[in-house]
């Protein structure tokens, strides 16, 4: 019984192992998944709309960047939550990233005055980790970058990598 009981704790302890070396890998895996994606907010919705055509209108609209349905792997509407009483969040993946980077770099010059807001879609760890790095330093000093946390102290920067990271 004692020597099962061993096996038992061992076969265990092995298994946490892996667990802690694969979690991380998930992780990353699941952030470049979502590298050529992004959430835009705030943008109308109408009933029985074409995601892909309403998606190009808004981004020839707004941000002056031309797009084709050939360029769009998938776009939806994400539901929202019951406070939010505004249209849902569109979801874009597009076929390459850097149509996501022409999007997101038209969006810091064109978008400014607008209720349409485009954010880089992020995993949900990289998410907390720049929500909690936001309420530390303040939401100016704070952005996601490929799939990473960047914060501004004084005139360096500085990756936060973990929670650890938030001093």
């Amino acid at each position: 019984m004692s020597r099962a009981l061993d096996t038992l704790r061992s076969d265990c302890t092995n298994h946490t192992k892996k667990i802690q070396n694969l979690e991380p890998r998930v992780a990353h895996l699941e952030q470049l998944q979502k590298r050529r994606s992004v959430r835009i907010l705030g943008f109308t919705e109408s009933e029985n709309e074409n995601h892909v055509d309403t998606l190009i209108d808004l981004l020839d609209q707004y941000l002056n960047v031309s797009c084709e349905s050939r360029d769009v792997d998938a776009v939806f509407r994400v539901k929202g939550t019951e406070r939010n009483s505004g249209p849902r969040v569109l979801l874009v993946i597009f076929t390459t990233l850097l149509l996501r980077q022409s999007v997101m770099s038209a969006n810091k010059a064109k978008c400014k005055g607008s209720n349409i807001l485009v954010y880089v879609e992020l995993s949900k760890e990289v998410y907390q980790l720049l929500r909690l790095t936001k309420k530390k330093y303040g939401p100016r000093n704070v952005w996601p970058s490929s799939g990473k946390v960047f914060v501004k102290c004084g005139h360096t920067k500085k990756c936060i990598s973990s929670r650890d990271d938030i001093v």
